[in-house]
């Protein structure tokens, strides 16, 4: 999935929520969290910062996991 994909499912998801988000809303009276999108140079901040704490560096795929990651995207879009 994208970044782009993934931004749009989560500004899909602040206009029309899980049924496990609102029924903990109603049941639970469990209190939304603000969100708000990042940028994306506040995103890649951030990938850096986690891939820091677990000690691993931010460089790319290599060319056999990137492409087994296309191609489970590709499958994702069949199902």
């Amino acid at each position: 999935m994208s970044m782009d994909r993934a931004l749009e499912l989560l500004e899909y998801y602040g206009k029309h929520p899980p049924a496990h988000v609102v029924l903990g809303l109603v049941y639970l009276k469990q209190q939304p969290a603000a969100w708000k999108p990042l940028s994306e140079s506040e995103s890649l901040a951030q990938m850096r910062q986690l891939a820091g704490e677990l000690n691993q560096g931010t460089e790319k795929l290599p060319p056999h996991l990137r492409e087994m990651a296309n191609w489970a995207v590709s499958q994702s879009a069949k199902i």
